[in-house]
């Protein structure tokens, strides 16, 4: 589901401590702020799963750490996986129990490779997926 800042930011808030959430999304989304604003609106007791990539995944983690969440992070294997490394870290971390699936975008008609997987995987698994494009 395609949804605004302040839409993903009051789903964001309706979550309760004991998820899990994903935060995710393309490396060149260009819009930080948008991402702390999100993973402000958790609760305490929520944990802040990323793929520790580029901006989102870093903004989300820094975010959640100040706001004393929990963190967990799944970075890609590229050495050992090769090309494939980002499909299995997506499906690792989509699979660990999650709740929710933020995804920022920096368009809606332009979504990066691994954010599209995210989604499409995401689905699949029946989670709820929130695509946050700027």
């Amino acid at each position: 589901m395609l949804v605004s800042i302040s839409k993903a930011s009051q789903l964001a808030s309706g979550l309760l401590p004991g998820a899990r959430v994903v935060v995710v999304g393309s490396r060149s989304f260009p819009y930080p702020g948008f991402v702390r604003n999100v993973v402000s609106c958790l609760s305490s007791g929520i944990t802040v799963c990323s793929g520790a990539g580029g901006i989102v995944d870093v903004t989300a983690v820094g975010q959640a750490r100040h706001l004393g969440l929990s963190v967990v992070e799944y970075p890609a294997q590229w050495h050992q996986l090769g090309k494939r490394a980002g499909v299995v870290r997506t499906l690792d971390m989509l699979q660990s129990g999650v709740t929710a699936v933020f995804v920022f975008v920096s368009s809606a008609s332009c979504i990066s490779p691994g954010s599209l997987a995210a989604i499409h995987i995401a689905q699949r698994l029946g989670l709820s997926v929130y695509v946050v494009s700027a």
